[in-house]
């Protein structure tokens, strides 16, 4: 088994994405009554993005079982 990577590369311009750091504590947040805060990592390549915002991911890491080629 091994991580896949892909999770950490930005879909939109392809460079590799930073940790996100909320700029208020993860209690402040909140979705239906949750006050989980879902975005993992952020891409600040603005002039890379289409509209010019960071983008923010909630993909997490995924293990991937590798096989031979037969």
């Amino acid at each position: 088994m091994v991580v896949c990577g892909c999770w950490e590369v930005c879909p939109e311009c392809g460079q590799e994405m930073e940790p996100y750091v909320p700029d208020l504590a993860t209690n402040v947040y909140g979705l239906d009554g949750k006050r989980e805060l879902l975005i993992l990592r952020v891409c600040n390549n603005l002039a890379g993005h289409s509209d010019h915002s960071p983008f923010y991911s909630r993909l997490k890491p995924v293990e991937v079982e590798l096989t031979s080629g037969s």
